[in-house]
């Protein structure tokens, strides 16, 4: 029973790079997991971080690192992470920010 309760207290990773990083085959892994980092622009240490960035946390790989990993593995920075990103355009922003305006005065709109 706690074994299971562990799996539905797990929160997945944001991205993928563990993913795909365990894909490939062995002795290219290893190859990977040394020079990645360093064509990256990263320390091994903060390369290592980025596998295990829980979705729930507000840590992120650069945007410029994650194009970087994503052109690497041939996948969409989309792809890259483990649930959908969030969407947003004009519309949306319109109606958020009338939403904050009417409930800050207390107005209905």
């Amino acid at each position: 029973m706690q074994k299971q309760d562990r799996k539905q207290q797990h929160v997945p990773y944001k991205y993928r790079l563990l993913e795909y990083l365990n894909k490939l085959p062995h002795e290219r892994h290893k190859l990977v997991m040394r020079r990645l980092p360093i064509a990256v622009g990263v320390h091994r240490t903060t390369f290592n971080d980025w596998l295990y960035i829980k979705a729930d946390a507000t840590k992120m790989i650069p945007a410029d690192h994650l194009v970087k990993l994503a052109t690497f593995f041939d996948v969409t920075v989309e792809e890259m992470y483990t649930s959908p990103v969030k969407s947003i355009n004009y519309e949306k922003l319109v109606a958020d920010f009338e939403k904050e305006k009417s409930a800050k005065f207390n107005v209905e709109m």
